[in-house]
């Protein structure tokens, strides 16, 4: 009758559950679920192990398109201070103030 309703009877000594009645299917005995939960620890680690390589990739990822962009970002002033001296034009020395209050700034 359990299995088909697949109902629980628990058996109870003084108020305390002791043991229960259940369906053959549901029962699991405690090392099938410790080695389900060891399975999911397991899952867990590895997953937390590739989300720590993915991270640590994409850091250095993103620090070298930095270091690019720094670079290319000094050549173009390069070009710009020969191109235009400081006090040659206005718009280009307001854009170099600019640049240096935006570079001197790093945020906290």
């Amino acid at each position: 009758m359990v299995a088909m309703t697949g109902e629980v009877v628990r058996i109870v000594d003084c108020g305390r559950a002791v043991a229960a009645i259940v369906a053959e299917d549901t029962a699991q005995s405690r090392a099938e679920l410790v080695a389900v939960r060891d399975r999911a620890r397991t899952a867990a680690a590895g997953w937390e192990h590739r989300v720590e390589q993915v991270r640590a990739t994409m850091g250095r990822q993103q620090a070298a398109r930095i270091r690019a962009l720094e670079q290319l970002l000094g050549e173009a002033w390069r070009l710009l201070g020969d191109r235009f001296p400081p006090g040659t034009d206005r718009s280009v020395d307001a854009a170099r103030v600019a640049y240096r209050e935006a570079t001197t700034r790093r945020p906290s």
